[in-house]
């Protein structure tokens, strides 16, 4: 049949297709029919699969599948299984070991039993003995035991091991300014015992050291001051880090003076240096 399109939506379709389009489509009369037989064809389908259903049950029922072991007629749920029950299973593959030459007797049954006697018992306990990773002492971890580390036997080794780390950090982390190196030149020039970058207070460090009077020099730039943003930076942590150095410090009886770039040049700070003295 040649095609011919929809005077509506302009589809196109057979000569005896296009009939039914428009009615199905485009007029109340034929969309109501079609929804009509539409549900009486879905209900005569589902009356004849559910009829196809309880004949196939029916068959079942007049033929059923026994159970391996005792015989018994399984259900028409059942009707994959092999056997009626998990008890039955068992007693058919005890069955078939007899008859393969696997003997189960009350000797090896006994046998098993001391074996499993004798073997030794392992308590089951949360407590375990651990090794911690700053004094390498063994100490006692238990998961109720909240207040200690899997890694370290108490708080303050956990603190100190922390403190270590950013101690190595810093200095490793050491990027002297150009204007540092001139203001560590014209103490050196002046003074005889000079020092720069020395861990000297405790594993801390001081940008100059100046051992004839004492002194540490701290010459800070936006880096202690300031957020630097776009880069791995926590002034917060910087500033903390900054206070325990120059507790080391007084520690150790030495005075400190801090320089800021914002503020000093290196000529400017040498000259506060040479006043203090």
């Amino acid at each position: 049949m040649n095609p011919c399109s929809c005077i509506i939506c302009h589809k196109e379709y057979s000569n005896k297709g296009i009939h039914s389009h428009y009615n199905i489509n485009h007029t109340i009369e034929g969309k109501e029919k079609h929804k009509t037989t539409s549900k009486i064809s879905s209900t005569i389908g589902a009356n004849k699969t559910q009829e196809k259903y309880n004949l196939i049950k029916e068959q079942y029922i007049l033929n059923p599948n026994k159970c391996q072991q005792c015989s018994v007629n399984l259900s028409y749920k059942q009707r994959n299984n092999k056997f009626c029950s998990n008890t039955c299973s068992a007693q058919h593959i005890n069955k078939n070991r007899v008859e393969n030459g696997y003997y189960i007797t009350n000797e090896h049954k006994l046998k098993t039993s001391n074996t499993l006697k004798n073997k030794p018992k392992i308590l089951k306990t949360n407590i375990q003995f651990l090794t911690c990773k700053f004094c390498h002492k063994l100490y006692i971890y238990t998961k109720m035991n909240k207040d200690v580390s899997l890694s370290f036997c108490s708080k303050n080794c956990f603190h100190i091991h922390r403190s270590n780390i950013a101690k190595n950090t810093a200095s490793k982390t050491i990027k002297r300014s150009k204007q540092e190196i001139e203001l560590y030149n014209l103490c050196k020039n002046h003074f005889t015992n000079v020092t720069n970058n020395t861990q000297f207070f405790n594993g801390w460090d001081a940008d100059i050291l100046i051992h004839d009077i004492n002194l540490a020099i701290l010459w800070n730039g936006p880096w202690h001051y300031q957020e630097m943003k776009g880069l791995q930076h926590s002034l917060k942590q910087v500033q903390n880090r900054d206070n325990i150095k120059i507790n080391e410090i007084q520690k150790l009886g030495w005075n400190y003076i801090i320089f800021e770039d914002r503020y000093y040049t290196p000529e400017t700070a040498f000259k506060s240096i040479i006043k203090y003295t």
